[in-house]
């Protein structure tokens, strides 16, 4: 909502596809939220993992 009203700057990046479905739009600001994202979810599945493997 902040780069639709202007607040922040948008870095668009080329030949990148917008998928509305999914909330993906092809910003430097956005893919970065969305990484951060997935590297969270990944992290807490490999610890979940973890402490399920010890305490078998």
């Amino acid at each position: 909502m902040l780069q639709v009203t202007d607040v922040l700057p948008t870095h668009i990046i080329s030949g990148l596809p917008i998928v509305n479905l999914i909330g993906f739009y092809p910003t430097q600001e956005t893919l970065i939220g969305q990484s951060l994202l997935l590297l969270v979810i990944a992290g807490t599945m490999v610890y979940k993992r973890k402490q399920e493997l010890s305490t078998i």
